[in-house]
């Protein structure tokens, strides 16, 4: 793929590798939310999707924060919160969920209400010494929303999601790692060991993955015999991926396998 650089007051994407990395560009704010940041990393991730060529998408921010939440300045006087997130929040949320290729939240300092839901949203999270998560939520009388309370319980438990959401006590990546928070600790280099991750996800089989993900989620949701009925249309899908092919001959052949996504 070649090297292509986008930029707005608010985003930054750039393609290189089969990788798209976007970048909040709102450090003064700590990179709070904004509906056009939204709608914009909606179309992004959308876009993206749909480009073979993208195989990983990176999302992190510029400056000390990953993401503060909502910029609450920047709403609307007649919006209301339900407003807000239905408008700009669960569309994003819904296309997240539905992309085929791998999210990875590189989540480079604090995240914070909403910056942290959209972290847990992602298929992967990164952290290092400066990451902090934090749900901040209840601290201004609001519910978490962003779709944490779907996700946080899922990966941490119920009991410690609902401690995480009302105590609003700070988590450090090492805390992270060890709640179940977040993939990967990067102890040096954190550019290089994010892209050298993307890389690595850009370089699986994509439709696996998609299809990983899609049983994922209907395994926590769908009764015994449906999922096993799922499960046996997603091995059909793919086994017949080019993918799988590839995967089977570098088998025999004992080398690495080299995997094009299709």
């Amino acid at each position: 793929m070649n090297n292509e650089t986008k930029t707005t007051d608010e985003l930054l994407v750039q393609l290189r590798e089969n990788v798209c990395y976007v970048t909040f560009q709102r450090p003064t704010y700590y990179n709070a939310f904004t509906p056009s940041l939204l709608q914009s990393l909606t179309s992004i991730i959308e876009d993206s999707d749909r480009n073979d060529q993208v195989r990983a998408i990176v999302i992190t921010g510029a400056g000390k924060a990953f993401c503060s939440g909502q910029d609450l300045k920047a709403m609307k006087s007649e919006e209301t919160y339900d407003q807000l997130l239905e408008n700009n929040y669960h569309p994003l949320l819904r296309v997240m969920r539905a992309t085929k290729t791998p999210l990875i939240a590189a989540v480079n300092g604090i995240a914070a209400g909403a910056g942290m839901s959209l972290a847990l949203a992602c298929d992967y999270r990164l952290v290092h010494a400066n990451t902090t998560f934090i749900s901040a939520f209840t601290n201004i009388g609001l519910v978490p929303d962003a779709g944490m309370m779907y996700d946080l319980p899922r990966l941490v438990g119920s009991a410690k999601a609902f401690e995480i959401a009302t105590l609003n006590e700070k988590i450090s990546g090492e805390e992270a790692i060890s709640l179940h928070l977040a993939t990967c600790y990067i102890h040096d280099d954190w550019q290089e060991g994010v892209e050298q991750f993307a890389k690595t996800i850009a370089t699986m089989p994509t439709e696996a993955l998609r299809l990983t993900k899609e049983l994922l989620f209907g395994g926590l949701q769908e009764d015994y015999e449906t999922y096993l009925n799922h499960e046996a249309r997603a091995q059909l899908k793919a086994g017949n991926t080019s993918d799988h092919k590839e995967g089977l001959n570098a088998f025999k052949e004992k080398r690495t396998p080299q995997f094009t996504g299709l």
